[in-house]
């Protein structure tokens, strides 16, 4: 387990398995640091949410639940693909990484299962270790075919950032 800022983070790897911390203040995340060096684990929360990294544009969590653009309709099925849900979370651009910290887990840290949020409002469904596994693969082989490039704006935020804020150069083991 390791806690990054976002010049660190963006470095990861797609499948990367983390718990993002948006704060508002660097005072904030200072005090989710002193946490972090007292007991790593009590930063693990069942509500918040698990993510798996993509890239700097997208990222993935678990929800149930697939919305047919064509129909209108959302899928009741519960296969593997229908709980990969991607959205932008980008580490550097509209995410704040200047008071955004990662707890970045490895696979043999993570929970036993956790729930997964119905886009919906019906049922969470548990989804186990194994099967959390099972669509992180699955997302990385269907989205994550290739490692992006930083692009040469995101390069000179990191120069930028990196010059500004402390948090933002957090790398934490």
């Amino acid at each position: 387990m390791k806690l990054l800022g976002a010049k660190e983070f963006i470095k990861s790897k797609p499948g990367t398995f983390y718990f993002s911390f948006w704060k508002n203040t660097e005072e904030e995340c200072f005090k989710i640091i002193e946490q972090f060096n007292k007991d790593p684990k009590s930063l693990l929360n069942e509500e918040d949410e698990l993510e798996v990294y993509g890239n700097n544009s997208f990222s993935m969590s678990f929800r149930s639940g697939r919305f047919d653009w064509d129909t209108g309709i959302m899928s009741k099925s519960e296969n593997d693909e229908d709980f990969i849900f991607c959205w932008d979370a980008n580490v550097i651009g509209d995410a704040s990484p200047l008071t955004t910290l990662y707890l970045v887990l490895e696979e043999d840290e993570l929970p036993e299962f956790i729930i997964a949020v119905n886009s919906f409002y019906e049922n969470p469904v548990k989804l186990s270790k194994d099967r959390i596994l099972r669509i992180r693969n699955l997302f990385v082989k269907k989205y994550c075919s290739e490692i992006e490039e930083l692009s040469d704006w995101i390069k000179e935020a990191i120069k930028e950032y990196s010059k500004e804020s402390e948090i933002f150069n957090v790398n934490v083991k």
